[in-house]
């Protein structure tokens, strides 16, 4: 997947501080298999951690490096 035309692909990983607590449900997706998904209220405080791996120099990293 392209972020913003930019050309270059990134993966990311979201991990929630309390995932292995979190409640989840069920849903069925279109072609009939069941997932789990995080349950989230209304007002609560969600935090974690956002990891970005990008496989190779991108544009991206090169316009962070230069503006820092």
């Amino acid at each position: 997947m392209s972020f913003f035309s930019f050309g270059q692909t990134a993966e990311i990983d979201i991990v929630l501080n309390d995932a292995e607590t979190r409640k989840k449900v069920e849903h069925k997706t279109e072609d009939g298999k069941k997932d789990k998904y995080f349950l989230f209220y209304d007002g609560e405080t969600v935090s974690g951690k956002v990891n970005n791996r990008f496989s190779e120099m991108s544009r991206l990293q090169s316009l962070v490096k230069k503006a820092a």
